[in-house]
């Protein structure tokens, strides 16, 4: 045990911080990278605004629904947003398999403008990312649980970092460029008071999401599983009972105009009103219509819903949820931030991405701080051994902090142009569907993170460094060089100032501005610059900068 309580945080925010770095960064890098993760999907399927109104989007997917799923009990449809989410539908087969497991789900994507059935839903985009930072892909092996570990150990950094860099005013404003080490010190104590907040929501909002999951000691005596559970503590609108009489005429929208203009407002139609609508018992004369609205405006994740029966009356609203369970949604959706307009949805991402650099300069400085130790023992002649084995380990450490910092930029940068390739060639006809293309994407990630952990190990530590940014730079070079070429950026630069802004807001006419695609290109942009910049920095540095001199082996030896 350290000798004062200060002593005893500091170490603890020290290998707390070692000990999660490499998973915390990794989560960390994809969580902030989901707040995009509509605009993702939207940019890597080419997708487009839809010229219709919400009236001819539900319309239209109700009447394939009627063809395609007549012997359902539940229809759902999906409607896009401004943010360039998708548009589907999606049922649930009515007979069980015969293991016993529950039907098998289908879900189809419809492109908003040809309103025809799509393939584009294999690609999957940002939800990737969403997935991936909450379950690293190990859903069926506790991937859960090892991201709560993460953020709990998260909450305990930030927290013992606190008693770390306790003068905040004085940290926040000290920066000392001149020094590089110091800067990293400097920068990382920048970067935790400007996060503080930020971090401690996001990570405290994981505890509160999944805190059945996590304390599930209780749940297992009262109940017989967490579904159990889920379904007495959710409140929703009281199901109709279904006649068992099959509806003479089929569902259409216009039929509701009314009461929808009373609920929604007039000409709810020409806005992202709605976020979607569902159908129990869609073929029965006792069926029910729940549309949802858009949570463009609320924090928790529940939507407000208005629930019709066939016959157009309004039925009852459902009842207030208990206060624990309001206050699990509002810090769900504090942590998905869909309420976020482009401003604050732009805040929080770069405040995500300051997050992820706050964990790699806490690496970094951990090295450095040993590296620096290292070579004062070397000039004392101490055991050789022991300085030849020390050193063996701070260079595997930085290697991989390479490896892994540049590495998973490598491998997103690579998953993205491997679904642009992948689109590309379907639309070329070089391959029937995408769905004989489903998984490469994500194979090409892992792969490509894998590779790069191992290059960074196999080559000399500036060696690797330079590889990997070379690389990355390249790589998300030629993403913005394929935007450029074929997307409506050029006409943008080519058109003059006074027709700049009319060209933005031409938004309710062609859709020639898409926001979500301007938003990744702008990100894209800074990105390349940002591995230029490092990449430039990296080749001019003199090759002996990663640590401290040593004195030869053999010369220590004597």
């Amino acid at each position: 045990m350290k000798t004062t309580f200060r002593k005893s945080m500091i170490w603890l925010h020290t290998y707390v911080g070692l000990l999660a770095g490499w998973l915390l960064f990794v989560i960390f890098l994809t969580g902030t990278l989901s707040y995009y993760n509509h605009e993702i999907t939207h940019w890597l399927t080419n997708g487009k605004h839809s010229p219709h109104s919400q009236q001819v989007l539900l319309d239209n997917a109700l009447s394939k629904l009627h063809v395609e799923a007549t012997n359902t009990k539940r229809w759902q449809i999906s409607l896009p947003d401004e943010r360039g989410s998708g548009y589907r539908v999606s049922y649930r087969e009515v007979n069980a398999e015969p293991n016993g497991k529950r039907a098998k789900r289908v879900s189809r994507e419809i492109d908003p403008v040809t309103l025809e059935f799509t393939d584009r839903q294999q690609i999957q985009g940002g939800n990737f990312f969403r997935t991936f930072h909450y379950t690293l892909s190990l859903r069926q092996w506790g991937g859960r649980y090892v991201t709560g570990a993460a953020a709990m150990a998260m909450l305990i950094a930030l927290f013992t970092g606190i008693y770390t860099h306790r003068r905040f005013f004085k940290d926040f404003f000290t920066i000392r460029r001149n020094e590089p080490k110091k800067f990293t010190i400097d920068l990382h104590a920048m970067l935790g008071v400007v996060t503080i907040p930020f971090c401690f929501v996001i990570c405290a909002s994981v505890m509160l999401i999944y805190i059945s999951m996590y304390q599930p000691f209780a749940i297992g005596h009262y109940f017989d599983s967490y579904r159990a559970l889920d379904k007495q503590v959710s409140t929703s609108h009281k199901p109709l009972q279904p006649a068992k009489q099959i509806a003479d005429e089929p569902i259409e929208i216009k039929s509701y105009q009314s009461q929808l203009n009373e609920l929604l407002g007039q000409h709810w139609e020409t806005k992202y009103t709605l976020e979607g609508l569902t159908i129990s018992n869609p073929m029965d004369n006792n069926a029910q219509l729940v549309f949802a609205k858009a949570k463009h405006e609320l924090l928790s994740n529940k939507a407000e819903t208005y629930a019709l029966a066939r016959s157009g009356e309004l039925l009852p609203e459902i009842e207030a949820e208990r206060t624990p369970r309001m206050v699990r949604r509002i810090f769900y959706g504090l942590h998905e931030a869909h309420f976020a307009p482009p401003a604050l949805r732009a805040t929080l991402f770069i405040l995500g991405m300051m997050a992820t650099v706050l964990i790699a300069t806490g690496m970094v400085i951990w090295l450095q701080k040993r590296q620096a130790k290292q070579g004062k023992q070397g000039k004392q002649a101490i055991q050789a051994n022991q300085v030849n084995q020390a050193k063996a380990s701070y260079v595997f450490v930085e290697k991989t902090n390479n490896g892994m910092f540049y590495g998973l930029s490598l491998a997103v940068g690579m998953y993205f142009l491997c679904s642009k390739l992948i689109l590309a060639a379907s639309s070329k006809g070089t391959f029937n569907s995408l769905g004989s293309l489903s998984g490469i994407d994500t194979k090409v990630f892992f792969i490509t993170w894998l590779v790069a952990v191992l290059l960074s190990w196999l080559q000399a530590v500036k060696q690797g460094k330079k590889c990997l940014l070379l690389l990355n730079f390249i790589t998300f070079s030629t993403l913005l060089a394929i935007e450029l070429g074929s997307s409506n950026l050029m006409s943008v630069f080519s058109l003059s100032k006074e027709n700049v802004l009319a060209y933005s807001f031409d938004n309710s006419f062609d859709h020639s501005f898409d926001l979500a695609k301007a938003t990744i290109n702008f990100w894209l942009l800074l990105t390349c610059g940002y591995f230029f910049t490092a990449l430039k920095k990296t080749i001019a540095k003199p090759s002996s900068t990663s640590a401290p001199s040593l004195p030869p082996l053999k010369e220590a030896r004597r």
